[in-house]
């Protein structure tokens, strides 16, 4: 859902560049990280929680694997931050969030390997 939530924000931008389809973008971006962040809380952290019992008795490629996942969560948890924060810190004028675009490609990639 986060990943087509973001794949939906990609014409906006690929369109013409007005201020409203910038808007959408970015709007399409916050609620992706919001579910995002949600989903951390309400599902993640909750399973993590009750089953590291079960985490410890994982064979050794299961455990790098939950890790990478976790890792890459995380990353694509702080990068969303970075990438609105830049976007909500300057006016759509100045197109604060181009600056930060490089930042937006991993995160894009981020989100698709969990699809």
């Amino acid at each position: 859902m986060i990943f087509l939530l973001l794949i939906l924000g990609l014409p906006f931008v690929k369109g013409i560049g007005n201020k409203k389809n910038f808007a959408i973008h970015g709007y399409l971006t916050i609620l992706a990280l919001v579910l995002h962040i949600f989903l951390i809380f309400v599902i993640m952290i909750p399973s993590v929680g009750g089953g590291f019992r079960i985490l410890v008795g994982l064979p050794v490629f299961y455990a790098f694997l939950f890790w990478v996942h976790v890792a890459f969560g995380t990353v694509a948890a702080v990068l969303g931050f970075v990438v609105i924060g830049f976007w909500v810190s300057r006016p759509l004028s100045k197109m604060g969030c181009m600056r930060i675009r490089k930042a937006m490609i991993p995160l894009f990639l981020i989100y698709g390997q969990y699809r």
